[in-house]
């Protein structure tokens, strides 16, 4: 059986402005396989300063948080690219797919992954 979760990737074009990507990602969970991403959306954002950036970054986490009907389950991961965890390897694969189909590069050298487990599903991936 399928599950789903949201994706949110940021794209540094230049200081202060980013590219947002955000999609539907649906996936098997046994293990992690991508079976595609839909409903994707592009939107270029400014901020005035790094810290307003962030307050949107907590923001949108907040409310995949507020879906949730019990946060005692929910595990907010965040990490730098690590190549030997599965849950990394199955987010470069969503980049990858993103990044093929609307033709943008990631650097995921300058990335912090930030996922939400809820349970033994992901419900979020995202990168600051």
């Amino acid at each position: 059986m399928d599950s789903i979760c949201e994706s949110d990737c940021h794209v540094h074009i230049k200081p202060l402005a980013y590219d947002m990507v955000r999609g539907r990602v649906q996936y098997s969970k046994d293990p992690y396989k991508l079976h595609g991403v839909t409903n994707i959306s592009k939107k270029r954002m400014y901020f005035k300063t790094e810290t307003l950036y962030m307050y949107y970054v907590i923001d949108h986490i907040k409310k995949i948080l507020m879906k949730l009907p019990d946060l005692r389950k929910a595990k907010i991961y965040i990490r730098t690219f690590d190549k030997k965890n599965i849950i990394h390897q199955f987010i470069l694969t969503i980049y990858d797919y993103i990044s093929d189909l609307l033709k943008m590069k990631f650097d995921i050298d300058h990335i912090i992954f930030i996922y939400i487990q809820y349970g033994n599903e992901i419900k979020f991936v995202g990168n600051v």
